[in-house]
């Protein structure tokens, strides 16, 4: 959606900004940016808005058509999760006012992604081709994974010792699973994707855990002290950073 945008100040000033681009705003800063909708709109077409764990309201002329936020739905967290935000805009919408208002108490204040202008069916299509490798590459991973450790289980059965592969499969596995729980995609799979946000960060958390495990295998258990080390670091980390997230 190819439109010129302005930014509506604080102090009602308004300047032009670039969509995709950032405003200049403030944490927390209610960010309003506006622009007039074409004049020939035909039946069945969407805009298509990416929050940016923002909270969003979208206006024709002063008619509020959507929103978005997880503000009463999400268990813990101070952000609403990135989604995609679908709005439908009618004929008798040509040639009208279309304000979008977001907020948000982290870095992504005042950033606007690409807004996609289509049939709802087209949109989707062209999103799933742009992350579709993404998603496929996880999925390749995960599988790669745990394949890895049935032939770890197996290989530890048949010779009676330890096969180091395991960790690693297991560091492969939860990083496939980041690329899931991260993905923008994530809204046409699973039904809760603020429990998904929180999954995500703690995948990121335990990523080193099974790398650290697996070079202190192939190292013969040489230096495990030192690894003991980093692993009671890593999971101090873990566990404040579950504990200040619960704690918001």
């Amino acid at each position: 959606f190819n439109a010129d945008w302005e930014q509506i100040r604080s102090d009602g000033s308004r300047v032009p900004v670039n969509v995709p681009g950032r405003c200049d705003a403030e944490k927390n800063e209610k960010v309003i940016i506006t622009t007039t909708l074409p004049e020939d709109i035909p039946e069945n077409m969407n805009l298509c808005f990416r929050s940016n764990k923002q909270n969003m309201q979208i206006y024709v002329d002063d008619e509020l058509r959507q929103q978005y936020s997880t503000d009463d739905v999400r268990v813990f967290g101070k952000v609403t999760v990135s989604m995609y935000v679908f709005m439908n805009v009618e004929p008798e919408d040509a040639g009208k006012q279309l304000t979008v208002v977001t907020q948000t108490n982290s870095s992504y204040t005042g950033i606007f992604n690409n807004i996609y202008y289509g049939t709802k069916t087209g949109i989707w299509e062209y999103i799933i081709r742009k992350n579709s490798v993404e998603l496929l590459v996880a999925a390749v991973m995960g599988l790669l994974g745990i394949v890895c450790i049935i032939c770890s289980i197996a290989l530890q059965f048949y010779y009676k010792k330890k096969v180091s592969l395991r960790y690693l499969a297991l560091g492969v596995i939860v990083a496939s699973m980041w690329l899931f729980a991260n993905s923008e995609l994530r809204q046409l799979i699973f039904p809760n994707i603020s429990i998904l946000n929180d999954m995500a960060f703690l995948m990121i958390l335990s990523l080193a855990t099974p790398f650290i495990l697996y070079l202190n295998e192939v190292q013969n258990k040489r230096y495990q002290k030192y690894y003991n080390a980093v692993l009671i670091i890593n999971l101090t980390i873990y566990i404040a950073c579950v504990v200040l997230h619960l704690l918001n």
